[in-house]
């Protein structure tokens, strides 16, 4: 026979399982709370937190930024703000221990002086199960731009569910003079949403 099977293989190993605090559960209907909270406004560029994706075990708060060219703007500061918008700079690696000033940081924090930040979420695979919250994980996001316009819709995963109280959204962007700012959440609609998800599946 000149065409053989392939000789057997051993079946990789399969990968660990990702932990409850890096992501959303994929078998639950989150519960919507509305926030509608514009955070900037500022020439040419918008922030805005829209709503909370509510789940049993924490929330993705949904974000809206929006950028425009204004009369003026020149070639380098838009194609600055353009790639920043696009995420270009949003993952790259902190290395020293200066944050780069054109990094978009995102926060919580709590009464009782607990805090989480994007730029200190742990990883996945490297954290072991001392891993108590909270945590605050970039969560993806959508979005697209034209030649004078982008819009993007980035998410963050906040685990666990935050305390039934007010909590602050805290952010800076530095290089397009954002400074620490520190917004208040009603975790108290939060936690009462977590009621209201659905499981997808019957549940043992």
């Amino acid at each position: 026979m000149f065409f053989e099977p392939p000789r057997p293989h051993e079946e990789p190993p399969a990968p660990p399982p990702v932990p409850e605090w890096f992501a959303p559960p994929e078998d639950e209907l989150a519960a919507l709370v509305p926030l509608r909270q514009l955070l900037v406004s500022q020439q040419g560029l918008a922030i805005v937190v829209s709503h909370a994706d509510v789940f049993s075990n924490g929330c993705v708060l949904r974000l809206l930024t929006a950028a425009r060219r204004t009369p003026g703007m020149g070639d380098d500061e838009w194609i600055d703000l353009h790639e920043a918008m696009l995420g270009h700079r949003m993952h790259r690696r902190v290395v020293a221990r200066e944050l780069p000033a054109d990094l978009l940081r995102w926060g919580v924090a709590y009464r009782d002086g607990r805090k989480a930040t994007t730029v200190t979420t742990p990883h996945p695979f490297d954290a072991d199960d001392s891993v108590n919250g909270p945590v605050l994980v970039e969560h993806g996001g959508g979005g697209g731009a034209t030649q004078d316009g982008c819009r993007m819709s980035p998410s963050l995963w906040l685990w666990p569910l935050p305390p039934a109280e007010i909590f602050q959204l805290v952010f800076a962007w530095p290089a397009f003079d954002i400074p620490e700012t520190f917004v208040d959440i009603d975790g108290a609609a939060i936690v009462s949403a977590a009621e209201r998800v659905l499981p997808l599946f019957d549940r043992d």
